[in-house]
């Protein structure tokens, strides 16, 4: 079972690997984390992760103490479904080639051709805040990263509660992560 920065090890985690990912096909790509509102606020190529929505997974909703394998707590784990938002920002937006687009597809290839987040993954990526990904390193059951279908107008909608320009983007959902 994981600790309380299980969200955390699991963002940086992510964000780890689609730099590595983009910096060897794009190099000097940035990834960051901003609320999109504050994400060109970095200049150059940029790919950002937005954690745009939290939610208890239903699978593990009705889990009992007794379903979890070495617990003893009178609580089950609260077992989460993370939201992300990738997006992509060129350098020169205006150039013929879009390299927004590049970006968009070759992070969206990270996350397709390895759809499980690794433990090892999650404790190299937070080894600096000393054991923040173990627990969510050694859990059980496995962190995926599905897509998510968004309509237009559901990401239009998503932008406009953002408060920032529409942006092309897709949209993740991460599961399960264990606190």
């Amino acid at each position: 079972m994981s600790i309380a920065l299980a969200i955390h090890a699991v963002t940086v985690a992510l964000r780890q690997r689609l730099d590595r990912g983009l910096n060897a096909e794009v190099p000097g790509t940035r990834v960051t984390t901003c609320p999109p509102d504050r994400a060109r606020e970095v200049t150059g190529n940029q790919v950002n992760l937005f954690l745009y929505h939290t939610v208890p997974s239903p699978a593990w909703r009705n889990a009992s103490p007794a379903d979890v394998p070495g617990s003893k707590a009178a609580q089950p784990p609260l077992a989460l479904n993370l939201y992300y938002l990738v997006s992509a920002h060129g350098q020169n937006e205006d150039d013929p080639d879009p390299i927004s687009h590049r970006l968009l597809g070759k992070a969206m290839a990270l996350f397709h051709e390895n759809p499980i987040l690794e433990p090892a993954e999650i404790r190299d990526a937070v080894t600096a805040d000393a054991g923040a990904g173990a627990g969510v390193a050694g859990q059980f059951d496995w962190v995926r990263i599905a897509p998510q279908p968004l309509e237009l107008d559901q990401l239009t909608r998503l932008w406009t509660c953002l408060g920032s320009p529409f942006r092309i983007s897709v949209a993740y959902e991460v599961s399960v992560v264990l606190i």
